[in-house]
């Protein structure tokens, strides 16, 4: 056989090859189930929705709500999610109970710890015979990708969030919930200090609960914001925040700062708005 051909004939084989193991890494995703952190069992059954209560859900006594938590311990309990989100989920979950005394609004996030860490996120109401009926699923992103749901309005009653792992990407999570859509980020400290050829922005957090980046802002006192000088990614977490420092050489007394927080959504708040000061002032 002409050489030509010879090579051409190892290199389909060798895409044939290719497309058969990655064809069998998707196959073998969607069927593993993890029993615990160590071992992934094929053979292992997820339980249905039906059969599981809330005994082994963990308990929100209050909102908001912000938990670190592990898909991989999976002896918590078992959820087949897919009816819900829509996709091939995590048949095995974590589930938190939360009571609702009335009328509310809910915005919950779950957010990877890691890049290679996939999430699924569930709202159940659960019914007046302890079935679980589906509010809302996400499960639309991949691996490092945080999933959310926001529900305008859902009437009092016991409910259900479950956060699901997939497969051997488990592992650990940052969980939100909140009542209403409140403020991304909560600010421990904010000051602008006029200094030599400048002023010097600063301001600490918290905490920082599903935010993208942050916006500087510099404008005139009677301006509605002005022009952004400033956009850090968010350093922050849902526990503990981060320390941002930004000098600005055009800044003077005259000059007004706004500070905004753009979260996951695209949502963007003011945080605060604060004129700069002499440099003996330190403000809290």
């Amino acid at each position: 056989m002409d050489f030509r051909y010879r090579r051409i004939a190892f290199l389909l084989t060798l895409l044939a090859t290719f497309w058969a193991l990655a064809q069998a890494r998707y196959d073998d995703r969607l069927v593993r189930i993890p029993t615990d952190r160590a071992d992934v069992s094929k053979t292992a059954e997820a339980v249905p929705i039906a059969t599981i209560g809330l005994e082994s859900a963990a308990r929100i006594d209050q909102l908001p709500f912000a938990a670190l938590d592990n898909t991989c311990l999976y002896e918590t309990v078992g959820l087949e999610l897919s009816s819900c989100t829509g996709m091939v989920s995590g048949e095995a979950a974590v589930a938190y109970r939360l009571s609702l005394d009335a009328n509310n609004s809910l915005y919950a996030a779950a957010r990877p710890v890691r890049s290679d860490f996939d999430v699924a996120l569930s709202l159940f109401r659960v019914g007046e015979q302890g079935e679980f009926v589906c509010m809302e699923g996400s499960d639309a992103k991949g691996e490092g990708w945080v999933e959310r749901i926001a529900l305008k309005s859902i009437p009092a009653g016991e409910y259900c969030i479950v956060v699901g792992g997939y497969g051997s990407d488990c592992g650990q999570f940052e969980l939100s919930v909140q009542s209403t859509l409140v403020s991304p980020v909560s600010i421990r400290e904010f000051s602008c200090e006029i200094r030599d050829g400048g002023a010097l922005v600063y301001w600490e957090t918290a905490s920082e609960v599903d935010l993208h980046y942050f916006k500087l802002y510099r404008g005139g006192v009677g301006d509605d914001r002005g022009q952004i000088v400033f956009q850090p990614r968010s350093r922050g977490h849902f526990s503990g925040g981060a320390r941002y420092e930004f000098f600005d050489p055009d800044g003077d007394s005259g000059l007004a700062y706004v500070l905004t927080g753009v979260d996951m959504t695209g949502r963007e708040i003011e945080i605060r708005k604060q004129l700069p000061v002499p440099h003996a002032t330190v403000l809290g």
